[in-house]
């Protein structure tokens, strides 16, 4: 229900002769809000669909060691020879080097542990 409210007013903010500041607004609301993480991120990325903030390409390589790439790669060899064991020690390192291993259909994704 939340989600479709903030959908609906930032879609009424665009109506309104593209009101960027308000839908910006609105988007902010979205990111301090206390709906799922999962919805608010689908929403801030479909808002941004629209505002062109380039929000999905915001995070890089640049902040995952390079230590941790080589790992994560050594990995990536392992699970596609079938060696899923081996390839399951090394997500533990990474993971005790305080990262995680997000597997994706276009690779794996590495993520900073909080």
């Amino acid at each position: 229900k939340k989600i479709d409210q903030f959908r609906s007013e930032f879609e009424s903010a665009l109506a309104d002769d593209l009101n960027v500041s308000k839908a910006l607004a609105v988007l902010w609301e979205v990111v301090k809000s206390n709906i799922p993480s999962e919805d608010k991120y689908d929403l801030t990325l479909s808002f941004d669909e629209v505002l062109g903030l380039k929000l999905s390409e915001a995070k890089t390589d640049a902040e995952v060691p390079e230590e941790i790439l080589k790992l994560a790669e050594s990995r990536e060899k392992l699970r596609n020879e079938g060696k899923y064991g081996q390839a399951d020690n090394i997500r533990k390192e990474i993971e005790a080097k305080g990262f995680k291993v997000e597997d994706a259909s276009n690779g794996p994704k590495i993520k900073k542990l909080a």
